[in-house]
């Protein structure tokens, strides 16, 4: 049965991995690599820009046969790898709903555009200001905030700068 088992690399080394593997591909043509990765879509200022994102910084994921030694030959002719193992040393596999899950996460586009909530009333969703409602003055580029009109106590009227991801549309009446 195959199984996924997760390898921590240090930083900067997924190329030299890759590479390693290119070059001993007879050796390790029984083994699948996986590099998690999210798609994420970035609007800034009208233009799109698309790129990759990994779940999970530094591990990669290999497939092979659960009873095989392949992964003490993937430690010979990659040193710059480290299987996660148990306390007796045994390597721990995936179970199948997380595997089904980074799956899950891999098939999912993040976008990241905002720009929506300009001119627009909102609600704060989280922070020291959640549950108020306002008003989207801007977006403040390069910090993730915008500049919102909250309503405090039901009589005054604040500019605040709160996280984007704190915000969202508002139906109701201000």
């Amino acid at each position: 049965m195959r199984l996924w088992y997760c390898g921590y690399f240090y930083n900067g080394y997924l190329k030299q991995l890759r590479t390693s593997f290119e070059n001993n591909r007879e050796l390790f043509k029984d083994v699948q690599l996986w590099y998690p990765q999210l798609t994420k879509i970035e609007v800034k200022d009208g233009h799109k820009k698309t790129f990759l994102k990994p779940i999970f910084e530094n591990y990669i994921l290999f497939e092979f046969e659960e009873n095989s030694l392949i992964w003490t030959d993937i430690l010979r002719r990659t040193p710059i790898i480290k299987f996660l193992k148990d306390g007796s040393g045994q390597l721990v596999p995936l179970t199948f709903k997380e595997v089904e899950h980074l799956k899950e996460l891999e098939l999912k586009v993040e976008v990241t555009d905002y720009s929506y909530l300009i001119k627009q009333s909102v609600i704060v969703t989280g922070g020291p200001f959640k549950g108020l409602t306002g008003f989207c003055k801007s977006i403040i580029k390069g910090r993730n905030t915008a500049r919102t009109f909250v309503q405090l106590f039901n009589v005054v009227e604040r500019e605040v700068e709160i996280p984007l991801e704190y915000l969202d549309l508002y139906e109701g009446e201000l």
